[in-house]
This record gives C-alpha cells, sequence and structure tokens, in this order.
C-alpha cells in the first residue's frame, strides 16, 4: 500500500472524516517512539509492528491487549 509513516498509515486505518487522525498518529507516535512522519518499516520490523499495534489497541479500545497478545496475532499472519 506505500504507507511507510505512521501518518499515512492511521491516515488510511482511522480517515479524518470519522476521526481525529492527527491526533491519533501524535498519540501513537508517542507510545511507540518514532516521529510521527518518520519513515518505518512493519513488514521486516516484527518488534516495531507489535508495538504500533499495541498503541494502536489503546487508541482504539481505551484499554490494551497484552504485548503477548498482539505478538501471537502477528504470528498467525
Amino acid at each position: 500500500h506505500e504507507l511507510h509513516t505512521l501518518t499515512e498509515i492511521i491516515h488510511r486505518f482511522a480517515p479524518p472524516n470519522e476521526n481525529h487522525t492527527a491526533n491519533y498518529a501524535r498519540f501513537v507516535a508517542g507510545r511507540v517512539g518514532v516521529g510521527m512522519d518518520e519513515r518505518i518499516d512493519l513488514v521486516n520490523n516484527k518488534p516495531l509492528l507489535v508495538e504500533v499495534l499495541h498503541a494502536m489497541s489503546i487508541m482504539e479500545v481505551g484499554r490494551h491487549y497484552s504485548k503477548h497478545t498482539v505478538l501471537k496475532g502477528v504470528n498467525l499472519v
């Protein structure tokens, strides 16, 4: 999908017409420790993917699933 930054990924997942996309991306970036517009590779960096999905689960659900649970889900793919 050619999505290389958290801003691009969050914009696709949570479009601005339905969400506060910039706040969402800022939240995830802060939790993960990367810049919103920093180029990242979630395909080849499984630990980073787990961190991003974990942060997104907190934003989406208001609580989080354990990182172990997120990793189990990632490993199913």
